[in-house]
């Protein structure tokens, strides 16, 4: 019998930790965390991060309210992107005819809109919450 030199690396037991911090315009703060805390909770217990609020404090760096994140990758990331969801769909609500396709836009026969009016609706959303990491 002949012993390997080759070394395996077990990953397995290692965490990776992330962490990003998501601003959010003061009107849409009570969206994001929910009716007695409801919604924010549910964004920790489902994703499995750790969330604080951080409030405007510009001693310190912080000129707007936002959202720290902290777990793993793949967690945190769907943890930003449920909150960017949630303040997406309360502007929505809260401006209704900004969000109707124009006419001729390329809406599909099932109400869909067009790629061009998703992109230009991201590109919107994304200005508006701010792409920061």
């Amino acid at each position: 019998m002949s012993e390997s030199n080759s070394k395996t690396t077990n990953y397995s037991n290692q965490h990776l930790t992330a962490s990003t911090t998501v601003i959010v315009p003061p009107k849409y703060i009570g969206s994001v965390i929910g009716g007695g805390g409801k919604t924010i909770q549910e964004i920790k217990q489902k994703t499995h991060t750790k969330i604080s609020h951080l409030y405007p404090d510009p001693h310190n760096g912080n000129l707007l309210d936002a959202f720290r994140i902290s777990g793993s990758p793949h967690n945190v990331d769907q943890a930003q992107k449920w909150i960017r969801k949630v303040v997406a769909n309360t502007w929505r609500k809260d401006n209704p005819n900004e969000t109707q396709p124009e006419k001729g836009s390329g809406t599909s026969q099932d109400g869909e809109s067009s790629v061009t009016d998703r992109k230009r609706d991201d590109a919107y959303y994304q200005n508006l919450l701010g792409s920061r990491s």
